[in-house]
């Protein structure tokens, strides 16, 4: 009985637009950090070929470990 009174507790404090809002900025966040993150270990356009992209991935992997 206390846990179905909890659950619809729960269910209806996130339900507001505010925390719609919270969340999806929440998600944005999380999406903007992964691709800096991957732009700033991997770069952007600057290996001329996918071979030297390959061997600079290869490379990189291995300093970091």
């Amino acid at each position: 009985m206390g846990n179905s009174e909890l659950v619809s507790d729960f269910n209806v404090e996130y339900a507001t637009q505010l925390a719609t809002i919270f969340f999806s900025a929440e998600y944005a966040d999380i999406i903007m950090t992964n691709t800096t993150t991957t732009l700033g270990f991997i770069g952007h356009n600057t290996m001329p070929s996918y071979t030297h992209t390959h061997t600079y991935i290869h490379i990189h992997t291995y300093i970091h470990i």
